[in-house]
């Protein structure tokens, strides 16, 4: 049996060059290759803002892939913009925050990657850190200048927990965030830090199935001993929670 895995669209506001203020929607071709290559089937939600039309999408997957992006507007979260916050788009921020809440009711399993952790963090009532620099303690580089395949930095993983059945023990992951975890929503477990204390990889603790990351193992496919196995397991994941 093949799952049919909605993934979120982004918006890309075009800002300059022959049509400034034109709006694309996509999606990464990453994502859909690393489902396809899974066993799922990819179909792509685009940025809507009708919540109808949002719900019958919804209803034909039957799990939900949350991409990364631009940053959580802290709105969302309750604080005020700091200095530091990146662009954002409150309306795009509706959108996935509509689109996980419809999920979560209709028992959909999810998986969210970069920004697809900290949107699904903040839609179960977490917190943010709008950028690395206000955490007290301090942290290592988490945007990393090498291609987007590479490997930035090590990640210790939790006993008992997907990771930890996945990959055994810790792996490298690559970096290309910002923003992170502050408090974390009810409802889930960290499964993965990176050395100084960062949240890398959350886990739903009951109900519907639901992973998250905050590196992205679609750029990382072609590692077949690490970064591929991770969309197998949320396939099969997936389909176990269908079944249930």
């Amino acid at each position: 049996m093949k799952p049919i895995i909605g993934v979120l669209a982004n918006n890309l506001l075009q800002k300059d060059g022959k049509f400034p203020g034109l709006e694309r929607t996509f999606v990464n071709q990453e994502y859909i290759t690393a489902i396809e290559m899974s066993g799922g089937i990819p179909l792509i939600i685009p940025f809507l803002k009708e919540k109808s039309v949002i719900e019958k999408l919804i209803m034909q997957v039957d799990g939900l892939l949350i991409t990364g992006g631009i940053d959580v507007s802290p709105q969302y979260f309750n604080e005020e913009p700091l200095p530091k916050l990146g662009y954002i788009e409150p309306e795009l921020d509706q959108f996935h925050l509509y689109a996980i809440e419809y999920a979560e009711q209709h028992h959909k399993a999810m998986f969210g990657i970069c920004r697809g952790l900290q949107i699904l963090n903040v839609a179960f009532g977490g917190t943010l850190y709008q950028d690395l620099s206000y955490v007290e303690s301090g942290t290592i580089k988490h945007w990393q200048d090498s291609r987007r395949c590479g490997r930035a930095h090590k990640i210790a993983l939790t006993e008992a927990s997907a990771l930890k059945a996945i990959y055994d023990d810790g792996i490298m992951v690559n970096s290309f965030h910002h923003q992170c975890i502050k408090e974390l929503a009810r409802g889930f477990k960290v499964i993965a830090k990176a050395s100084d204390d960062v949240i890398e990889a959350i886990e739903s603790e009951q109900g519907n199935y639901k992973l998250a990351v905050q590196w992205h193992p679609e750029s990382m496919t072609k590692d077949k001993d690490h970064h591929y196995k991770i969309f197998e397991y949320f396939i099969r994941q997936t389909v176990a929670n269908i079944k249930v």
